[in-house]
């Protein structure tokens, strides 16, 4: 079950049950915290409490200060526990963080709206405009979670992603991995053959203990756009599966096997663990390392800078709309970028054009150069790392962006025909050099005069850019 859906329910209960609650949204967080910003809990007059924004202390201190609140309008408070002393309301909070609380009181004949769907779900916060008051939901157009003001409204706006799916093809051994999917709030499907519809899902685990069964299968997955797809059984078996149907490097590299994380898993549901502990990695674009041995902090976000406002003056029409293998060279790098587990993405582009999938930034000044473009994108941005990236180079793969996530470094590029280049991560600690670029030099300068503290990846395929027809013609041929 979604998470949301499980908020939803534990209000629809107390309604039901003639009690009044509060609704609690993270609208806010700053430094290091339990949850991020759209995570809800559920608070009954009684003290029950559905759902989790802390390790409980939180939760605690609302239930107590809940009575004072049940008969009153909606309120915004905050939770400050970044003082060395740690002493808020007596608790002790154990994160080092401030969280933003937006509580809204609900009873048998007052219902609080909650998001019905995926896609985005705005809450009016504070308003100077009599049309509104917080609580109300507005609709505004937004590609990330975010804080906006619309029509003289302070407004949280959230992009509610749909539940996660996967498919998994296998007999009994199958069943543990459902169960401990569908705990976390994913959707688990099991079945036994290709013959399932194999649309719409994140992940696919094959361990169905038949070769002949897991090629036809592994054949049919790997036409599909899945970002995840795993396989069964040791890494010999797998080698002559993927030889068997004529994977190349790039099919490969799409396919994680043997499947799973080293957690010297033995018993079925010990398996499970450690399959879904890969899954949840990858569709975050993490490493699975342990975190005492990242410099990073646990919620740092990451965001994708998509480069689409150059001229193509070369290639003679705007290359970021040509269509490649079914879809628009931007289309193909905005789709990666999600695929690689970024925060949000953002799509730096030319006033005027049509994108969907991105938060679109408009550069004025694109005739000026690329640097330009880079400085609007980091200034959209904001806080975190970020991920700078060209739509003219059409066979970068989601795989390859998440190994650029996975490093822990200030700057790591990649390297393709001796040279190092996007795409590339950048820890804030460069955002100023970035955003004040100038003339037709673009992130590159950066990673030469940084050389010490860069880190690469190779990916030959990154040389293969687009600049003219013909470049297009070598490629697709």
């Amino acid at each position: 079950m979604h998470e949301i859906e499980r908020i939803a329910d534990a209000v629809k209960q107390i309604r039901e049950r003639g009690m009044r609650g509060l609704l609690v949204t993270v609208i806010g967080t700053r430094g290091s915290t339990y949850r991020r910003a759209g995570t809800r809990v559920v608070i009954a007059e009684d003290g029950e409490v559905s759902g989790a924004i802390s390790g409980g202390c939180v939760e605690r201190d609302l239930a107590e200060r809940a009575h004072s609140w049940l008969d009153g309008a909606a309120r915004v408070i905050t939770y400050d526990a970044s003082r060395s002393d740690d002493v808020i309301f007596g608790m002790g909070l154990g994160c080092r963080g401030e969280i933003e609380l937006l509580i809204q009181p609900f009873g048998p004949l007052v219902s609080p709206r909650l998001p019905s769907a995926p896609g985005v779900f705005a809450t009016v916060i504070a308003s100077q405009n009599p049309k509104y008051s917080a609580g109300d939901a507005i609709e505004v157009r937004c590609e990330s979670t975010r804080r906006m003001e619309v029509d003289g409204c302070d407004v949280f706006a959230e992009v509610i992603a749909p539940q996660r799916s996967i498919i998994i093809f296998g007999g009994r051994d199958a069943a543990p991995v459902a169960e401990l999917a569908e705990s976390i709030g994913w959707r688990a499907v099991v079945v036994r053959d290709v013959q399932a519809d194999l649309s719409g899902h994140d992940g696919a685990v094959v361990m169905t203990h038949n070769f002949l069964r897991d090629e036809a299968i592994l054949t049919a997955l790997l036409k599909m756009p899945i970002p995840y797809i795993g396989l069964l059984g040791p890494r010999t078996r797998g080698e002559e599966l993927l030889a068997s149907i004529g994977a190349d490097a790039s099919l490969r590299a799409r396919v994680h096997y043997p499947i799973g994380l080293d957690l010297g898993a033995e018993t079925p549901e010990e398996i499970a663990l450690s399959i879904v502990a890969e899954m949840q990695a990858v569709f975050r674009g993490r490493t699975a390392a342990p975190l005492r041995q990242s410099r990073r902090p646990i919620h740092e976000r990451l965001t994708a800078i998509v480069l689409a406002a150059g001229a193509s003056t070369r290639f003679g029409s705007p290359k970021q709309l040509q269509i490649f293998r079914g879809e628009t060279f931007l289309a193909r790098a905005i789709r990666v970028a999600h695929e690689a587990g970024c925060d949000r993405v953002i799509a730096v582009a030319r006033p005027g054009d049509a994108i969907n999938g991105a938060e679109i930034v408009e550069n004025h000044e694109a005739e000026a150069g690329i640097s330009t473009s880079i400085r609007a994108g980091v200034r959209a941005a904001g806080s975190g790392r970020m991920l700078i990236l060209l739509c003219d180079q059409p066979l970068i793969t989601a795989e390859h962006l998440r190994a650029l996530i996975a490093i822990d470094a200030p700057i790591v590029a990649t390297s393709y025909a001796e040279t190092i280049g996007a795409p590339a991560v950048f820890d804030q600690r460069f955002a100023e050099e970035l955003a004040t670029l100038a003339g037709d030099r673009g992130a590159r300068s950066i990673i030469e005069k940084h050389r010490a503290h860069v880190v690469t990846v190779t990916f030959e395929a990154a040389a293969m850019d687009v600049d003219t027809q013909a470049d297009l013609t070598r490629m697709l041929s």
